[in-house]
């Protein structure tokens, strides 16, 4: 529940960065209902007093989850499909250069990866990752390089009468 809460503050504090046009207190004000919201900011303030003064084990442990769920719904007002797209564009997640590639260029990368011994993907410069980690794109390009140089290579060899 701690890690969870982390991740949603987190969240939220790019999304506060990200949103100028309507800004950030706008949307928060067209989304939330201020009562409730003093009214759970109370409830954390007496959780948080009531944690203080227990010591280690079931029963605070039980309070600071209460605590962790009170806290995420303060600082999640926006669906969560709604932040996690916003998150995604601030943080360019959804921004790739694979549709910058030409068959050209895949042709080449696929001649210095064969001269090279390595990867096609190696020799072309940009950004092919939907999400850091993701490695779909680079296999794609991988792939296809290898089976352009393979028909070129079929091609030259049809036409040199081989």
């Amino acid at each position: 529940m701690k890690k969870m809460r982390e991740y949603i503050i987190l969240q939220h504090k790019i999304v506060k960065a990200a949103l100028v046009k309507p800004a950030y207190q706008d949307m928060i004000d067209a989304v939330t209902v201020h009562e409730p919201v003093e009214q759970i900011k109370e409830k954390i303030k007496e959780l948080d007093e009531k944690i203080s003064q227990l010591k280690q084990g079931p029963a605070r442990s039980k309070l600071e989850d209460e605590l962790a769920v009170l806290d995420i719904q303060i600082h999640m007002p926006f669906p969560a499909e709604f932040t996690a797209f916003i998150e995604a564009y601030a943080l360019g997640y959804n921004k790739t250069d694979i549709k910058k590639i030409s068959e050209d260029m895949l042709r080449n990368a696929a001649i210095m990866a064969e001269l090279g011994n390595d990867n096609p993907a190696d020799h072309i410069g940009g950004r092919f990752e939907r999400w850091p980690g993701d490695k779909l794109f680079i296999e794609d390009i991988n792939r296809r390089a290898r089976f352009l140089r393979a028909k070129d290579k079929e091609e030259q060899g049809a036409v040199h009468g081989r």
